[in-house]
């Protein structure tokens, strides 16, 4: 074993820190002649100093401590560690100090559920948050508490635990067999609609229509629901076919304008109300392809399960359309959907436009923000035929916006030329599936004349235009506004991947990969080869086992919310497997 011996310098340091404290301070310091002893106070309260400090606590140190800690506030907000304001869920934040319950809105309608969350807070949420978990299904934003009620079919969408049960305390009747003079019970029906419109209007109640044609213009301000049998009052949308004609000009008006005097001129404005809904109608124009003789807005409304045979013309106010089918008709111009001012969302409609010796489009966008998620959408056959257009006025500098999601869009097949998306404003388009159209001399997947387009995750084809066909045409464009994101960009007849206004034509898609050409923002991962449908030409877009399109995509939360990204057109989530698809299908393995 080892012996260690006592080295004289160390004995020497000793007796200087002993004898000399202010030489080498151990454990003490303040500059007072006492030493700490090394141990704890026992007891802070008994007026000893055990540990030899000067003073009385129990910490280490001898600096005459008093009994109040010194607070710690690393954000200058009053809170933190020891601070009588309290302690600071964040003290490098001086806007958050506190720990609060939120609720997340998981669906975008405004509404927070779920399960209550701990969020470091100032004085109220953080925005995305909301105190109180109103929201009885976050998965799904056409249910929450200001969403329009459909009744029979046993969902809560207003989130009031009660689903709309037609009978006498909730609505007004209207059958073939029916009476104006009558009251309107379930008993005693009333026979026109605008009749029950006024007194449902007086009475705060919705409209129940049975089973029959009823040739009225009528206009409303209250719910219609159609699809009834007058016997029982009970619901079948399909068996009991409810029919509202146009006598003499439009066949539904929804809401009515409000004039209001502002520095002499006379503006138009809609109502601000709750939701006018309208189910399970067939709405007939009187004369094919009048603008004005099918459906007109000037509400909050929502338009399910119906089909219309003319225009819905959206003048003003906000819109939202579900498993609607829209058929724009035959005239001098088709449009099966034209909307002027406000909002609109489209989900799940089948809309087409009809023959014209003009212009036919299945979707016009004037000055509006739209939202398009799982349509199918065809632009006709005019001369010139458009899936969709999206239009501005940049003088007053009001801009269309549209955002497509999951949709099928085609440009018809016009004489001279046909189009699948035309964007004058701001358009945002992801995992779509573009086609140009056919029987055509000019055919165009999107042509791009101004402002914003950014295609992300979409199957383009140019067409098989005789004389001219490209996935993308831009038009006048000097400035980067086109960016091009994992899309699949391939046809067996287009001539061109791309070409611009200055003779620029690209075959290839590394060429346009490059992004040198003028307009450019941004492009990425961009493949062209065939995207293998099951069956493009009947209409079935679901990708087979071998498609390229499939986890060739990216994530697409970058440019639109995810909750609208979350499933694709079947309603199958995304993404499957390695990655996120090209398209509207998400390949599942079925």
């Amino acid at each position: 074993m080892k012996v260690f011996k006592t080295n004289h310098l160390w004995v020497l340091v000793l007796i200087l820190a002993w004898c000399f404290p202010w030489a080498i301070a151990c454990g003490d310091d303040d500059d007072d002649p006492s030493a700490s002893s090394g141990q704890a106070d026992n007891d802070a309260n008994d007026d000893l100093d055990d540990d030899a400090d000067d003073d009385f606590d129990d910490d280490s140190d001898d600096d005459a401590d008093d009994d109040t800690a010194e607070c710690v506030d690393g954000d200058g907000d009053n809170y933190g560690e020891n601070c009588a304001a309290g302690p600071d869920c964040n003290d490098e934040n001086v806007d958050v100090w506190q720990w609060l319950d939120g609720y997340t809105d998981e669906d975008g309608d405004g509404y927070g559920g779920g399960d209550a969350a701990q969020v470091c807070s100032g004085d109220s949420l953080p925005e995305g948050y909301y105190a109180e978990a109103e929201d009885c299904n976050n998965a799904n934003f056409l249910i929450n508490p200001t969403a329009p009620e459909l009744p029979d079919d046993g969902i809560d969408q207003d989130c009031d635990d009660v689903d709309l049960i037609p009978g006498n305390d909730t609505g007004i009747f209207v059958a073939k067999s029916g009476d104006d003079a009558n009251p309107g019970s379930m008993a005693a029906p009333i026979l026109t609609i605008n009749a029950g419109v006024e007194l449902a209007l007086t009475e705060g109640k919705s409209v129940f229509v049975a089973t029959g044609e009823y040739s009225e213009d009528v206009e409303t301000q209250v719910s219609l629901f159609g699809g009834y049998e007058s016997a029982g009052w009970t619901r079948d949308i399909e068996a009991n076919e409810t029919i509202i004609s146009a006598a003499i000009s439009t066949a539904l008006i929804l809401g009515e304008p409000e004039t209001v005097e502002n520095g002499g001129e006379v503006n138009t404005t809609a109502n601000e109300t709750n939701f006018i809904t309208i189910q399970g109608f067939t709405i007939n124009s009187k004369i094919e392809g009048d603008l004005y003789g099918g459906v007109i807005n000037y509400n909050t409304v929502f338009l399910a399960d119906n089909t219309i045979n003319g225009t819905m013309l959206g003048q003003q106010g906000t819109a939202i359309l579900l498993s609607n089918k829209i058929n724009g008709g035959a005239g001098d111009f088709s449009y099966s959907i034209f909307f002027l001012e406000g909002e609109a969302v489209l989900i799940n409609n089948l809309i087409k436009a009809g023959t014209s010796e003009n212009e036919s489009i299945g979707v016009s966008n004037y000055y509006c923000k739209m939202t398009l998620i799982a349509n199918e959408i065809d632009g006709g056959s005019g001369k010139d035929s458009m899936g969709l257009a999206n239009y501005s006025d940049r003088f007053f500098e009001n801009y269309g916006t549209v955002i497509l999601i999951n949709n099928i869009i085609s440009g018809g097949t016009g004489q001279n030329s046909s189009v699948g998306i035309s964007n004058d404003g701001i358009a945002i388009l992801v995992n779509n599936t573009i086609y140009a159209g056919m029987n055509t001399s000019e055919s165009i997947g999107v042509t791009h004349l101004g402002l914003s387009t950014t295609l992300v995750n979409n199957t383009i084809d140019g067409g098989s235009g005789t004389n001219m066909s490209a996935a993308i045409l831009l038009y006048e464009t000097f400035t980067p506004e086109v960016s091009l994101i994992n899309n699949n960009i391939w046809s067996q007849d287009q001539q061109y991947l791309l070409s611009d206004w200055f003779n620029t034509y690209i075959t290839d898609i590394n060429e346009l990969d490059a992004c040198s050409w003028v307009g450019c923002n941004e492009t990425s991962s961009n493949i062209s080869a065939d995207p293998l449908f099951v069956n493009s030409e009947y209409g079935d877009f679901h990708l087979l086992s071998a498609s390229p399109c499939i986890d060739n995509g990216t994530d697409p939360g970058e440019y639109v919310d995810s909750y609208l990204t979350a499933f694709d057109f079947d309603g199958d989530p995304r993404p499957f497997g390695a990655g996120w698809d090209i398209g509207p299908d998400e390949w599942t393995g079925q």
